[in-house]
């Protein structure tokens, strides 16, 4: 029953599409309706999704998380997006499984002093795919010169359990200075110890909720940001 009603939804927006130039060659604007109908003419053949907006990366788009991005674009219809990020090294894909016109994802989990490539396929909702090209380029720039040192003593990631690390926005004086300077990062690594996500954001006992994002108490406020340092919430 689902595929019959999204087969319909599409028939509906291709009639309205063939329907705009029907003065310039209207015979073959009904032969092609006609066969969709009969399911003699895939939807692919018919009308083959378009990007209506064309994909843009955005690194550190609040100027707080160096290490995360976002990609914008937009289609025709209702699309999901799938990511996939490699370094030549390491490579991952992220499913986002919403279906929706115009697109906004974060990219997540890329390495300090790296250049990825991004490739994005976009899939509708009667699955005709589509790969949107050019290939996106993500470039991160080295730690900062006052990152704490982080020194892996022993790690066997096949006996930990599957995630990351939250290391929290640590308050405490750096050298015997009282009152001087403080660790400035939140930090998350993965099973390897590597850094993949740092910000300036942040404060003890931090913590993160099921719908990933990050919670912290700052002064007598509680704030709830995600990873691209988005505020969500506040509660005074």
């Amino acid at each position: 029953m689902n595929s019959i009603s999204h087969r319909d939804t599409r028939f509906t927006l291709t009639k309205t599409r063939l329907k705009y130039n029907n003065d310039t060659n209207s015979s073959a604007h009904r032969i092609a309706i006609l066969l969709f109908i009969t399911g003699i003419a895939t939807s692919t053949h018919v009308w083959p999704i378009e990007i209506t907006s064309e994909p843009t990366l955005t690194m550190d788009p609040n100027g707080v998380t160096p290490l995360a991005g976002a990609v914008q674009f937009s289609t025709d219809v209702s699309t999901r997006a799938t990511v996939t990020i490699s370094n030549g090294a390491d490579s991952w894909v992220k499913e986002f499984t919403d279906y929706k016109t115009d697109h906004y994802h974060p990219i997540l989990g890329l390495k300090p002093n790296n250049t990825y490539t991004i490739k994005v396929t976009v899939t509708d909702e009667i699955n005709d795919s589509l790969d949107l090209t050019p290939d996106l380029l993500a470039v991160t720039d080295p730690l900062p010169v006052d990152f704490p040192l982080i020194s892996v003593i022993h790690s066997e990631p096949s006996r930990m359990e599957p995630g990351y690390t939250l290391m929290d926005k640590l308050q405490r004086d750096i050298g015997n200075t009282p009152g001087g300077d403080k660790e400035k990062y939140t930090i998350i690594l993965n099973n390897m110890g590597e850094v993949v996500w740092y910000s300036t954001l942040g404060a003890r006992d931090m913590m993160q909720s099921k719908n990933g994002n990050l919670i912290y108490r700052q002064g007598h406020e509680i704030y709830e940001v995600d990873l691209l340092g988005n505020t969500q919430s506040t509660l005074h």
